[in-house]
């Protein structure tokens, strides 16, 4: 065999490297000069870090930390804390869970914390400015305790996961004027007695909640109802409120015009749901055919409207009882109650003589001498709804 076929590669190997790349060539990449640095300090500032950290933050006043897959605030919380004129900051997009490590930024107005991973609304210690809260599409369950933030105008929850409201008097200021609490899962008619607690509210968004479909499906229209709870309300659904809404709401719950019967009040406990659905169906029907006024349909504007309703009727829906019935129906105020704690010094169960045209009798059923929470969340309910309407 010859030199050449004995120093032949074999067929398919790859090519050798040339001569300059078989010296210059390292055994492992080299790492730039930042690389390098990275590795000597242990890790690199975050992206965050970057921004809380850049020079002339002291002086910021808005954040946007929106979509930096942000998971937990907390070691983040004195570089946010030291922006003392911090006025919005924007955390949206992220996964946080809490707001607790957001606290002591003495002029923040407005935070942004929609999409997130948030189950209950609560934080913002010493932020007494905020004024407007985005928390939007999280999976909030539950609002906390923000009586502190006691400037709150506008409060957005939408696209949440509450099935009730009843948290709201007890943990929300009364300075709030907006609330969407659109999208989310409540299925009590009843509940929504809860935001009569909420005297200066002049917004409320309720779609796409499950009481709103069922009872639009029943052909009930609780723009009425609604309005009933929050007399000053301008604008429900993103609708103004028109005269006929608001007068319309004006005689519900009522025995006579403008006032209030106890009896009808007791619809409102949530052990009386069904009754309460009657009861509306009757009065806010869907089918109903109002007359066409262009200026009772109107939104409602300053003027004298409760002048324009004194000298209405008793609503027709709510008819007094025949001479043969048992019981003679109330109506002066005050004799519907009365008749309440006489009945339960007898009988385990009070039975509340009213009728209405094609629901009859209602038995409303009270423990004997029982003065239970609901009873006291009814009696408020009353009240607000009292010094709202004057």
């Amino acid at each position: 065999m010859s030199k050449k076929l004995f120093d032949q590669e074999p067929a398919g190997s790859p090519p050798p490297l040339p001569v300059s790349r078989q010296i210059f060539a390292p055994s492992q990449p080299r790492m730039s000069k930042p690389k390098q640095q990275e590795k000597a300090n242990g890790s690199r500032p975050s992206d965050v870090e970057l921004v809380l950290n850049r020079q002339g933050s002291a002086q910021m006043t808005s954040l946007d930390l929106s979509d930096y897959s942000i998971n937990s605030l907390a070691s983040f919380q004195t570089s946010i804390s030291s922006l003392r004129r911090l006025k919005q900051i924007d955390i949206s997009k992220n996964s946080i869970s809490s707001l607790k490590y957001i606290r002591s930024l003495p002029m923040l107005e407005t935070v942004i914390c929609s999409n997130n991973a948030m189950t209950t609304l609560v934080g913002l210690e010493e932020c007494p400015m905020v004024q407007t809260i985005d928390a939007s599409d999280n999976a909030i369950t539950v609002i906390g305790d923000l009586r502190h933030l006691c400037r709150l105008k506008n409060l957005d929850i939408h696209g949440n996961s509450m099935s009730s409201i009843s948290s709201l008097p007890h943990n929300l200021p009364g300075s709030l004027s907006t609330l969407n609490i659109s999208n989310n899962e409540l299925g009590s008619l009843s509940d929504l007695r809860y935001v009569s607690s909420l005297m200066e509210l002049r917004r409320l968004d309720l779609r796409a909640n499950p009481i709103t479909s069922a009872i639009y499906m029943k052909g009930i229209d609780h723009r009425p109802f609604v309005v009933f709870l929050l007399p000053r309300l301008s604008t429900l659904d993103e609708k103004p409120v028109s005269r006929q809404e608001w007068a319309v709401s004006r005689t519900l719950f009522c025995e006579e015009p403008g006032i209030l019967s106890d009896a009808l009040m007791a619809l409102l406990q949530p052990a009386n749901e069904k009754r309460l659905r009657q009861y509306l169906m009757e009065k806010c029907s869907l089918s109903s055919q109002e007359p066409s006024n262009t200026v009772f349909n109107a939104p409602l504007s300053e003027g004298n409207i409760t002048t324009d309703l004194e000298g209405r009727s008793r609503p027709p829906g709510l008819q007094a009882q025949r001479p043969d019935d048992a019981v003679a129906v109330e109506t002066l105020p005050g004799r519907a109650k009365n008749a309440i704690n006489e009945r339960g010094t007898s009988s385990s169960h009070a039975r509340i003589p009213f009728a209405m045209e094609g629901v009859g009798h209602l038995a409303l059923e009270t423990e004997n001498g029982e003065a239970s929470e609901k009873a006291a969340d009814i009696q408020t309910l009353a009240k607000h709804v009292r010094e709202m309407r004057r």
